[in-house]
């Protein structure tokens, strides 16, 4: 009961201390969100700059998320498993676009987010 408490507090204090972020949808489709992260409190604008290029192109983000593989984990005793690729294809063909068009956007203090 008393590592229960523990842990409720831990997750509770530290849920606390996380700020939240406004996320901006720049595509919002059934199958794909392509969006801008900022802190609410402009606190990001100060503290963390990132260098989002003004463009990428179509080949060297293909690039990129072509080389991003998912392996089942293996233990010390298990056979190596096979690699599989993250995004498909048809993954690649609607996120590039609307990634490209999202680092064109974006500000140095923003955060670029994407689920497929």
């Amino acid at each position: 009961m008393k590592g229960f408490i523990a842990a409720v507090l831990i997750v509770w204090t530290v849920g606390c201390a996380i700020p939240g972020f406004i996320v901006q949808p720049v595509e919002d489709a059934p199958s794909l969100f392509v969006g801008l992260a900022s802190s609410p409190d402009g606190a990001s604008d100060t503290e963390t700059r990132h260098d989002h290029p003004v463009e990428w192109t179509t080949g060297d983000l293909q690039a990129v998320l072509k080389r991003l593989a998912i392996q089942e984990g293996s233990g010390l005793l298990d056979s190596s498993r096979r690699q599989q690729a993250v995004f498909s294809q048809e993954d690649l063909t609607h996120l590039i676009p609307a990634l490209q068009q999202t680092f064109k956007i974006a500000r140095p203090s923003d955060w670029i987010v994407f689920a497929v």
